[in-house]
């Protein structure tokens, strides 16, 4: 839940980098993408999507304002352009995003689902990252034997 004066809004939350960000082919409206220090010290600054710009500030400039994202502040230092909503009607834009270690630290009740992005210049080469991938989890999660891959991939999706 995000929060700004007496407006809220059912929001997704990601802790992420600017990788992330340029993956998912997102551009900044307003402000600017996260600094070092930002994504280094998890500092309390967010970028939101449209969506959440236009219910909180309407078409204004939402830089330096503060927002309430599960109870804690947050300082908003840009704003993406509208992307639209999905074939199924899941809003893209309905989205705030902080430094990755800000859900570390700040987040520890959150459920939290794990995804990787990734992008490669081919489908060959996206097939050995997603085989690597898949080799890394079923390591660190100890999944036996016989399981089929860890790790789906769709080479035909885009968001």
């Amino acid at each position: 839940m995000a929060v700004y004066r007496n407006a809220r809004i059912k929001t997704t939350l990601f802790g992420a980098d600017n990788d992330y960000v340029n993956i998912q082919n997102r551009r900044v409206l307003y402000g600017r993408l996260f600094n070092d220090d930002e994504l280094v010290l998890g500092t309390k600054v967010v970028i939101i999507g449209d969506t959440v710009r236009r219910k909180f500030f309407g078409f204004s400039d939402p830089v330096n304002k503060i927002i309430v994202i599960n109870e804690q502040p947050f300082r908003v230092i840009g704003s993406f352009y509208g992307k639209g909503k999905s074939i199924t009607g899941e809003d893209f834009d309905n989205t705030c995003i902080i430094p990755y270690r800000a859900i570390a630290r700040g987040f520890e009740k959150a459920s939290v689902a794990e995804n990787i992005y990734v992008q490669a210049v081919d489908e060959q080469s996206m097939k050995e990252v997603m085989q690597f991938v898949d080799s890394y989890y079923r390591v660190k999660c100890s999944v036996p034997a016989g399981y089929e891959n860890v790790v789906d991939i769709d080479l035909n999706s885009e968001t």
